[in-house]
């Protein structure tokens, strides 16, 4: 078991990767921190042990090129997001959408219901100091699955959507 102090450290930790989302003039990274430490609370008086920890929602691969993490949802009935940031890449940038304010070409996710990987118009990043998951591991959560190859990252979701990114190459389905 944790104390209440370590749990809320751990989550607070694994959102604080990257850039806070703002909405609003609010930091959505804070505002999950808070009321998701109220759900920790919960577990603690319930006697829930605290056996995984919250850098086992993120990993970045050995080259430091690719880096990952699982993003909780907004609101409630949207879904668990697995995204990853490519740092360089070797290709030119897809043409922008029309309501992309922000960085495009870099950043792709994909959902844990039954829908392909896509890219997403992001003006922040997930990069940090997430653990290296190693060339010819699996990293498994929150319903994805990724591999980790020397050609690249493959992830995808419960259904076979998702993603396979290289410094030269990125394909989703």
């Amino acid at each position: 078991m944790c104390s209440l102090g370590e749990r809320c450290q751990m989550l607070h930790a694994a959102l604080h990767r990257g850039s806070p989302r703002m909405i609003d003039g609010v930091s959505m990274t804070n505002f999950f921190s808070y009321s998701i430490c109220v759900a920790v609370a919960v577990s603690a008086v319930l006697g829930v042990a605290c056996s995984a920890d919250a850098e086992e929602l993120a990993f970045r691969t050995p080259s430091n090129n690719i880096h990952c993490q699982v993003e909780p949802p907004f609101e409630a009935g949207q879904p668990t997001m697995l995204r990853c940031d490519v740092m360089q890449r070797d290709n030119a940038d897809p043409p922008m959408p029309a309501d992309c304010d922000a960085d495009w070409g870099t950043a792709f996710y994909v959902t844990d219901r039954d829908e392909p990987g896509a890219r997403m118009c992001a003006g922040d990043t997930v990069k940090g100091t997430a653990p290296v998951l190693q060339y010819g591991s699996t990293w498994s959560g929150a319903d994805f699955e990724c591999l980790s190859e020397t050609s690249g990252l493959k992830c995808q979701n419960g259904s076979g959507h998702g993603f396979a990114l290289s410094r030269r190459v990125q394909k989703l389905f």
